[in-house]
């Protein structure tokens, strides 16, 4: 067993739940939701009686089949991994809220308290072992949720650091859901890739966008009709389940090589938040978003690359949108602005230092899908950092403010924001000093000997082989501060997806993640 539940008080959560029931009674049922290490959103909904007596029971927890956090993208278990037993994860009543202005149904986030292993035989080293989790949390070696609040902790206790975090976030609006076009027999090698992105795709549908004109980025006529009133159905969502929203538009044109078949993009903004919270309502938000569409007879999709042949989706955490209109590689994917506060200058610098020093290594942990990696445009896909610039890695809006469009939404968030809080602390830690110069150039616009004299010589990884060659040769002192557990857990999470990807080709991946994402 992982920890004596017998330990736990009876009432430890039961007090929030019933407030909240208090406040909304016309809630039926409690979704309980958690991301796996693919960046998945599962959920198990149960009545509000059943929440109720799970909050109070001295278990507290519920009990999953042991591929809840590690299945492959199919869905086929993973053997090595997948040891008899069971995952448990323990909702965290503190996030509970309705989901969106459907006032019967609400949600909760829950920890990962890990497994309770059933099996006789000796486990690999690192990857298996239970560890007990805190009483306010879930299990320290396997929980990316956890691994966030550590961060947190850390940061504080050691340098009185804090943070916020805000995220926009960019979907396509369809007639219908998105269906992969035929990419071809392929087994999922980085050099298929790059051969048939390099070849004439597949037309998108003429009639998978919605039916209001082609537009393009803040325009009026992109937020009249159908499109528009689902938009303003979706804000009046998150904001009534206390998402806050700062403002809305359209973000570009459509699919299909500059909206041929209709799709618009738009973008939603959230408003800066602590870490947990802010990942917490990005998940959410996503789900609301969907739940609305659909409501509406459209399709939202938060897929990277929904079109052959058009800009990639963005997940953008309170950032300003780019006008690159083919993604390169992971970078282009997740907007995601990080402010820090109650530490000198000289540690947000070394905070900058600590992230650029690691990004390739951020970058292939942050990725676990073959879908967020494409070889054609170079901007953003060097290590690289520059004030206002978003052509670079990271763009610096403040001394303590950046935005890096590394994350994607097939990420899992609260483990890509610990990596990346991880390496930064290990930069004030070590006073690491930022030698990259603040480029005020397009980086994408440069040729070898530009980017050479700027200091930018260091490529982010471009597929997925090359992410598990940077992985494979190690985490650069990030075990240090978030722990080699989960580290390890992952990283063998990954070699083995990997495998499982090839063997059934990427069209079977992209239409898995076509129908999440």
């Amino acid at each position: 067993m992982e920890h004596d539940v017998a330990s736990i008080p009876d009432d430890r959560d039961q007090t929030p739940l019933e407030d909240f029931l208090d406040c909304n009674p016309n809630v039926k049922f409690v979704e309980c939701i958690w991301v796996d290490y693919f960046g998945i959103t599962r959920m198990r909904k149960m009545t509000t009686s059943r929440a109720v007596e799970l909050a109070s029971s001295r278990n507290g927890y519920l009990t999953l089949n042991p591929s809840s956090m590690a299945n492959h993208l199919e869905g086929a278990p993973i053997p090595d991994l997948s040891n008899p037993g069971v995952d448990r994860m323990r909702p965290d009543w503190s996030s509970l809220r309705l989901m969106g202005d459907d006032a019967t149904r609400a949600a909760v986030i829950c920890w990962y308290m890990g497994k309770e292993i059933l099996t006789r035989h000796p486990l690999p080293a690192g990857l298996l072992q239970p560890q007990p989790p805190c009483e306010d949390e879930g299990s320290p070696g396997r929980c990316p949720r956890t691994a966030l609040k550590k961060m947190l902790r850390i940061g504080q206790a050691a340098h009185s650091a804090h943070f916020r975090i805000g995220f926009e976030l960019e979907f396509y609006l369809l007639e219908e859901a998105y269906d992969p076009a035929e990419p071809g027999d392929d087994h999922g090698d980085d050099e298929a890739q790059h051969d048939r992105a390099a070849a004439p795709s597949k037309p998108s549908k003429k009639d998978r966008g919605h039916s209001d004109p082609r537009t393009y980025w803040n325009t009026a006529s992109s937020l009249r009709g159908r499109a528009g009133a689902c938009l303003e159905a979706c804000v009046s969502s998150l904001e009534a389940c206390g998402i806050p929203v700062e403002h809305f538009h359209s973000n570009g044109g459509g699919g299909g090589g500059g909206g041929d078949n209709g799709a618009q993009k738009y973008k939603i903004s959230l408003s800066h938040q602590p870490p947990i919270p802010a990942a917490d309502s990005l998940i959410l938000s996503m789900e609301i978003i969907k739940r609305v569409a659909i409501s509406h007879n459209l399709y939202a999709t938060f897929f990277p690359k929904p079109f052959p042949d058009t800009s990639s989706s963005n997940n953008n955490n309170n950032s300003n949108n780019t006008t690159t209109t083919t993604p390169v590689t992971a970078i282009s994917r997740l907007h995601t602005h990080i402010s820090i506060h109650g530490v000198p200058d000289s540690s947000c610098s070394s905070f900058l230092a600590g992230t650029l020093h690691r990004l390739p290594l951020l970058t292939a942990l942050s990725l676990p899908h073959i879908t967020s990696y494409h070889p054609h445009n170079p901007s953003g896909g060097w290590v690289s950092w520059g004030t206002e610039n978003r052509s670079t890695a990271i763009r610096q809006i403040s001394p303590s403010h950046w935005e890096t469009r590394i994350p994607d939404c097939a990420s899992n968030i609260y483990l890509a924001l610990s990596i990346f809080l991880a390496a930064g602390i290990l930069g004030i830690r070590d006073k690491t000093p930022l030698l990259w110069e603040d480029c005020r150039a397009n980086v994408g616009a440069m040729n070898g000997f530009e980017r050479l004299e700027s200091g930018i010589n260091t490529r982010l990884p471009d597929g997925l082989d090359a992410s598990l060659k940077i992985i494979n040769g190690g985490f650069q002192g990030l075990e240090q501060v978030l722990g080699a557990g989960i580290l390890e857990y992952y990283r063998a999470l990954r070699r083995a997806d990997r495998d499982h990807g090839a063997r059934v080709g990427r069209r079977a991946v992209e239409c898995f993640l076509a129908k999440e994402f």
